[in-house]
């Protein structure tokens, strides 16, 4: 039940402890506490934090919340991956966690994961051509650009399976919602009919004919819930060969962790990916070019979607 105490003990050479909330779809989740070997890093009273999960997704438009631990929170599934930057507390001992939500009477499916420290490197993907008309190669030509900007991370991608998928009514994905696509938005449908037809266990990007207006990609978290069957399980990304490489390895950062150096919410507030080795210039992945930092890298390979062939 949210607001119930819950207490795991970290494993020697954890790589990262990963929480998925599940519940209501209706219902804002995140952490009203969070103790790593006895320390809150949460640090918002629970009477502050609810009204701040409302305010900060629906009218401050960014669902990041106020306190000393970075969270988005999010509608129906909340996700939260630590570390998210090098040099904080390390993960060892025990962890201690509460759920909030503004649904405090339904209860919640409480997923962890935590994967060992195994030189993990290798990401498995199911490619989905989400179109009327186009289908995808073998191997795609756009995997190779990918595959060249992840190479720096150690980061190895291998396509699980290709498919086709014709006549869903989602090959044209109008809008988006924001901060955040619901769990019955279209590009959340699109995940639902992609967990019914692949049935394994590797990230699943879906190649549509068209996104809205100067959008290339979208990644349904940052961190995305590692679960195959959750409605933000997945990359969306716009058939488009000239940018197609780049924006897969940009969404899939973001699905394994990664947040843009710095973003402007529709109210002024900027937020800061709070990685200490970036800096605004550029050339970053998480910008328009194809660097990652260090500590980008160290925080790309704690992810648990990772394995190690």
């Amino acid at each position: 039940n949210p607001g119930d105490l819950l207490r795991f003990d970290i494993p020697p050479h954890t790589r990262s402890f990963t929480l998925v909330v599940q519940g209501d779809p209706d219902a804002l989740y995140a952490l009203a506490s969070f103790k790593l070997q006895g320390r809150e890093l949460v640090g918002v009273p629970p009477d502050e934090l609810v009204p701040d999960m409302r305010d900060s997704y629906f009218n401050a438009g960014s669902a990041v919340l106020k306190g000393g631990l970075l969270q988005h929170t999010r509608l129906g599934t909340y996700t939260f991956v630590y570390p998210y930057a090098p040099g904080q507390p390390p993960l060892c001992g025990t962890v201690e966690l509460a759920i909030a939500t503004t649904h405090p009477k339904t209860p919640v499916r409480v997923h962890t994961l935590m994967p060992r420290d195994e030189a993990a490197r290798v990401l498995h993907v199911n490619l989905l051509a989400v179109s009327d008309s186009a289908s995808l190669d073998a191997p795609p030509a756009f995997l190779t650009e990918a595959q060249a900007i992840l190479d720096p991370a150690g980061i190895r991608l291998k396509v699980d399976s290709l498919h086709t998928l014709r006549g869903t009514g989602l090959s044209a994905i109008g809008t988006l919602a924001a901060p955040w696509e619901g769990p019955t938005g279209q590009i959340a449908r699109l995940a639902a009919l992609g967990a019914a037809r692949v049935q394994n266990h590797a990230l699943n990007l879906y190649i549509v004919d068209t996104l809205p207006r100067g959008v290339d990609g979208v990644s349904l978290g940052a961190p995305g819930p590692p679960i195959p069957q959750s409605p933000y399980f997945g990359v969306v990304l716009r058939n488009d060969p000239a940018s197609l490489g780049w924006t897969l390895a940009h969404e899939v950062a973001h699905f394994l962790g990664l947040r843009h150096l710095r973003t402007v919410t529709p109210t002024g507030l900027i937020l800061t990916d709070q990685i200490d080795d970036t800096e605004p210039s550029g050339d970053n992945l998480m910008e328009r070019g194809r660097k990652l930092s260090p500590g980008q890298v160290d925080i790309l390979l704690r992810s648990p979607l990772l394995q190690t062939e």
